[in-house]
């Protein structure tokens, strides 16, 4: 009895060498699959790596040539760059990089649009232009393919903490503040340059308004050197409105004053 156990188990023990000896080798990938598989990690470390990106809209229209010249005309398409890049706005992607100009963006953002009919997106790593990922739709509805597209490549896109996600929600929210404020200043100091030439130059400034409503002879007496009676109510008219000029200007001022409270509130910088 021990005679066979002892062979039994023999036996146990041949068959578990030679089933441990015909292991199938592990896979060995062909020289393709290599360079697949390194193309694919190198598109992934740029990805992982990349903090900013830049927006790059196309938009091309096919017309027929002015003067009925022969063949056909490409025009670019202002109201669907404008559109696209509206639409990218709306998306969740500043959440993940933070918006650069193209000189120092890590990565591009390249969208096309051909006869409103096609729209492809690259994303393009900015140091080689290689291509990182590339997707291409027929418009069905603009609006919702760019909105797809974006989404498709998040999929993919590095993860981010929720520190990071906040930090470019600010990065966008001071990015939008600091436009404003541009936008309001700017237009304050052109009304104040204007205002402030108005009460150093008042007769001037009445000329012109009642040039506005009148020919030059009834403004002045040519020759005459004196003011035609409707002078008076041009005066009037110049008073009128630069009082509301000056209202408008206290307006431009607590609005500017509004911005900066809600810039400093959230850390924002801007400058003056």
């Amino acid at each position: 009895m021990e005679y066979l156990t002892t062979l039994l188990l023999l036996g146990l023990l041949l068959d578990k060498q030679a089933t441990t000896q015909t292991k199938p080798p592990a896979h060995v990938p062909t020289k393709q699959q290599q360079a697949a598989q390194d193309e694919e990690t190198a598109r992934t470390r740029i990805l992982r790596a990349a903090k900013t990106a830049a927006l790059v809209v196309r938009a091309t229209t096919t017309v027929a040539c002015p003067g009925g010249a022969p063949g056909d005309c490409i025009r670019t398409d202002t109201d669907i760059i404008s559109q696209v890049r509206t639409l990218v706005d709306g998306t969740d992607i500043w959440e993940y990089f933070g918006q650069a100009s193209a000189t120092e963006a890590d990565i591009f953002l390249e969208f096309e649009v051909r006869n409103s009919s096609t729209v492809s997106f690259n994303v393009r790593d900015a140091d080689s232009n290689r291509i990182l990922y590339s997707e291409f739709r027929e418009v069905v509805s603009l609006d919702n393919d760019i909105n797809r597209m974006i989404a498709h490549f998040l999929l993919g896109a590095p993860k981010r903490t929720e520190a990071e996600h906040e930090a470019f929600r600010k990065k966008k929210r001071c990015a939008a503040t600091a436009a404003r404020f541009t936008m309001v200043q700017a237009y304050y100091q052109d009304r104040l340059k204007d205002y402030n030439w108005k009460n150093t130059h008042t007769d001037d400034a009445v000329m012109n308004e009642c040039e506005q409503h009148w020919k030059d002879f009834v403004c002045l007496k040519h020759g005459q050197g004196d003011y035609a009676s409707n002078w008076n109510e041009s005066r009037a008219e110049f008073q009128r409105k630069l009082k509301l000029e000056y209202e408008e200007l206290e307006e431009n001022e607590q609005e500017m004053k509004t911005i900066q409270s809600a810039a400093q509130a959230d850390g924002c910088t801007l400058t003056q």
